[in-house]
């Protein structure tokens, strides 16, 4: 049985690879690298389920990128993938989300922000697990296929919420991220209370969220919806760094909108989205995001 965390990198630059394998080094796992993308594919081929951890740097460019990024979760679905990349547009946070990232790192970022995001992946595996920590210990797409196998056997509905809260900016700087990721903690803690206890909501990269709501269709998404809300904003006008955030939803359940977790996510972050552009925008205080 391997004790050791592997570490699978596909990273452009020689002075990047020494940072991440530093970190790596002091987890005391064991890092493979290419930074040639068909080598790299090989590699994760050859490795099989003995990966507990993928980086990918997207400044190599982002279509590619996501080409990489799609093979790797052909290849082995549940491992976890941290995307390192200097382009901070919303709209690429959301893509990377839908495809199934477990970690969007902005450019340029110092070790100790890495370090700490790396940690998380690799000092998860040898947790004692409990029924959240197995959760999120999951890949996103294993938890909701494995929510859709349950649903079909009952026979029930289920719904998928995407949170983002958010200052309405275009671009996203290194210190928002930062503060972001400080916010994120307290109140993922705050919008756990407000759900039922055979509810999970995990906390998805800074400043986003991911629900799942079994036996809720979509005529009972807009009680979550008004949960959420009332919750976020309890907490804002007690929390003077929330001063100029907002935050939105949106839900896609399970049949009538998706049959799959592709589907769902493809769902889930147009409407976000289109929420959040609606948001900034200033036509309404808070969106649902329910078309």
């Amino acid at each position: 049985m391997h004790h050791i965390s592997n570490v699978a990198l596909l990273v452009q630059t020689s002075h990047m690879s020494n940072r991440i394998n530093t970190i790596i080094k002091a987890e005391k796992g064991s890092s493979h690298e290419a930074q040639d993308p068909l080598k790299f594919l090989n590699m994760i081929e050859e490795l099989g389920n003995d990966i507990n951890l993928v980086i990918i740097d997207f400044d190599m460019g982002i279509e590619e990128g996501f080409s990489i990024l799609s093979k790797v979760k052909i290849k082995n679905p549940k491992v976890p993938i941290i995307v390192l990349t200097s382009n901070n547009k919303k709209e690429l946070f959301l893509k990377t989300i839908m495809a199934g990232v477990g970690d969007f790192i902005l450019k340029p970022f110092e070790d100790d922000f890495l370090k700490e995001r790396i940690q998380g992946f690799l000092r998860r595996k040898s947790e004692e697990p409990n029924e959240v920590a197995h959760v999120i210990s999951k890949s996103l797409d294993e938890y909701v296929n494995s929510e859709i196998s349950k649903a079909n056997k009952g026979k029930y509905s289920f719904s998928v919420l995407m949170t983002t809260f958010f200052k309405p900016l275009d671009e996203v700087s290194l210190r928002q991220e930062n503060e972001y990721k400080r916010l994120s903690v307290d109140l993922h803690k705050s919008l756990s209370e407000v759900i039922w206890v055979t509810d999970v909501l995990i906390q998805y990269g800074n400043q986003s969220f991911i629900g799942i709501f079994p036996f809720c269709d979509i005529d009972n998404v807009n009680k979550i919806h008004d949960k959420i809300v009332n919750k976020f904003h309890e907490v804002k006008s007690a929390d003077i760094r929330l001063t100029n955030y907002h935050i939105a939803n949106a839900f896609a359940t399970y049949p009538t909108e998706g049959n799959d977790f592709v589907e769902i996510m493809s769902k889930l972050t147009s409407r976000m989205k289109d929420a959040i552009i609606e948001m900034k925008n200033m036509k309404k205080p808070v969106s649902k995001a329910d078309e």
